[in-house]
């Protein structure tokens, strides 16, 4: 019995090296007493494998559930990326409308600023006319001279130091009204002249509305020759529809023996041609002054 039992320990133990679930190598070549031993150890061994395996396995399990957890956090992270991303998109957006109209706002207060500017000149200018005017030639004239005549007699009334500060005074004054004598001269000047050139070109606009009325009282004139030529011609007409032999006789090239009436209707006929060809030009625009005039009958 202690033998087959001791042959069957030994089976067990080498299906078990066999299969290399102990990661040590044991020697059998042992005496019997020390083979109860072994088998405790293997078994302690095995236990303790057992065991590692189960911490091995726990750990796989956690770090699954990190590797889960991590995929998660990965996807919550594009997602918001992909969100950060179209917000960008659109802060760029709103970026360059917010640049453009602030472009927009820079022109318009450059346009505005020149404008004030131009605005404020005139102002000054009318300031100063309104100054001017309020400020006559003739007493700018007598004030000067009263200066003058002031400085004179203190130069010969007073002799002493006190009068010098006053005398300086006056000339500053003096000189003072002198130069806004010239300024309002100069003004003044500059004013009569672009008056001046707006007369002229008043002359100009006056001449040419003239030419276009002479050429107008002229049209109708060849209006009203045109209708008095258009019933003369009507009568000619009719005359002939009564008198075929007439209009046979003026029709023959041959016959030289016109009437005065009849020569004076074929001259009266081409100079109304000539005036229908002018008024035909007129009202078309390519006659004198390109107006084209509505004729009423």
């Amino acid at each position: 019995m202690e033998g087959a039992s001791t042959s069957s320990n030994l089976e067990l133990v080498k299906n078990v090296v066999g299969r290399g679930e102990l990661p040590m190598v044991i020697h059998l070549q042992q005496e019997p007493e020390d083979k109860l031993p072994i088998l405790k150890r293997m078994q302690q061994e095995y236990q303790r494998c057992d065991r590692d395996e189960r911490k091995l396995w726990m750990e796989i399990k956690k770090l699954k559930q990190q590797e889960q957890k991590m995929l998660q956090d990965e996807r919550m992270i594009q997602n918001q990326l992909s969100f950060s991303k179209h917000e960008r998109y659109k802060l760029e957006i709103q970026a360059a409308e917010a640049t453009h109209q602030s472009c927009i706002n820079v022109k318009l207060r450059a346009t505005f600023g020149k404008a004030q500017l131009g605005f404020d000149g005139l102002g000054k200018l009318d300031s100063d006319l309104m100054v001017l005017r309020s400020y006559s030639p003739h007493k700018a004239q007598t004030n000067v001279a009263e200066n003058e005549k002031q400085i004179q007699g203190n130069d010969h009334a007073k002799c002493d130091e006190k009068m010098s500060s006053s005398s300086q005074d006056l000339r500053l004054e003096n000189r003072t009204l002198r130069a806004l004598m010239e300024v309002r001269e100069t003004t003044i000047t500059g004013l009569n002249e672009k008056i001046e050139a707006q007369q002229t070109i008043i002359t100009g606009l006056n001449e040419k509305t003239e030419a276009q009325e002479t050429t107008i009282t002229s049209l109708n004139k060849t209006f009203r020759g045109l209708s008095s030529l258009d019933k003369l011609h009507g009568r000619l007409a009719l005359t002939n529809e009564r008198n075929p032999m007439l209009s046979k006789e003026m029709d023959d090239p041959e016959n030289h023996n016109f009437t005065a009436g009849a020569q004076e209707t074929k001259i009266n006929t081409q100079s109304g041609e000539h005036a229908s060809h002018t008024l035909k030009n007129a009202l078309t625009g390519k006659g004198s002054g390109g107006m084209i005039l509505e004729s009423k009958f």
